[in-house]
């Protein structure tokens, strides 16, 4: 797993460093792919909810090999109220992204009249 310091080099400015005080590189105005996949923050509304499994028109966003987006790249709320983690997984199945709910760990079915969002790392 990459570490956001790893990232970072050192060589560069960062915000408020002036070059001729501090000996840095400005940086070359070009974002970087890292850049862009961790600016990449979207709210998503489920399309339909299912047998405990919410499913999103959506895609999940990728950085190449740099780093793999996993389920803790995502928020996960039904109702307004944030959903536990550690009963939900997630799956890309085309440009389907599915939230799938364990209601034993979760303590409840998800209904379809439940309105789920997902907040994290999507293309769009």
């Amino acid at each position: 797993m990459i570490k956001l310091r790893d990232l970072i080099d050192e060589k560069k400015c960062g915000v408020g460093q002036n070059p001729e005080d501090t000996g840095c590189e400005p940086a070359s105005g070009e974002p970087t792919t890292i850049d862009i996949y961790l600016r990449k923050n979207y709210n998503k509304t489920a399309s339909s909810v299912s047998n405990n499994t919410a499913s999103f028109s959506a895609v999940t966003a990728s950085a190449g090999s740099l780093t793999a987006t996993n389920e803790g790249d995502y928020l996960f709320f039904n109702n307004g109220q944030i959903m536990e983690h550690d009963a939900l997984t997630i799956q890309q199945s085309g440009s389907t992204f599915m939230l799938i709910s364990d209601p034993t760990s979760l303590g409840y079915n998800l209904d379809s009249l439940d309105e789920i969002k997902a907040w994290g790392k999507f293309n769009a």
